[in-house]
């Protein structure tokens, strides 16, 4: 009996590592042949990372620190001049048009990339972190 759980614990971890592997592997080839240079395909993500990165630096919901940063690299598709779709003006302030519940959820995951971003930074070569990491005081622009 034990040797079949190690055994099906064993086989699931290979299953999971393979799958990891090949989907990692894919999107990581055709990011460096820059067949798709983007790493992050849709604008509806966009809000989602800067509520949870704004909520762990900032202590708040309200994305007005990382709007300049947001409208220069995810501008509205139709109109660049507009407020993208993505973000809805509250009085002064800017926040996601989509549910914030994602962002609640992983923000230990957010936390952790916080306080190891320097180092990610190091390994990979993001802009739009080096951008963060860089501006004039934590998390503002």
């Amino acid at each position: 009996m034990l040797n079949y759980f190690i055994e099906s614990k064993t086989r699931y971890l290979w299953i999971f590592l393979v799958s990891f592997l090949i989907f990692f592997g894919a999107w990581f080839t055709l990011y460096k042949l820059e067949i798709n240079s983007l790493p992050i395909q849709s604008e509806d993500i966009v809000p989602s990372v800067f509520t949870g990165i704004s909520i762990v630096r900032d202590k708040t919901i309200y994305l007005d620190n990382y709007y300049s940063m947001m409208v220069s690299k995810y501008p509205q598709p139709d109109d660049a001049s507009r407020t993208p779709f993505y973000l809805k003006k509250v009085g002064e302030h800017y926040l996601s048009a989509f549910p914030i519940l994602s962002s609640l959820i992983t923000l230990p995951i957010f936390r952790i990339v916080d306080l190891f971003l320097p180092f990610a930074l190091y390994i990979f070569d993001y802009s739009i972190l080096t951008d963060m990491l860089n501006s004039n005081s934590r998390g503002h622009y």
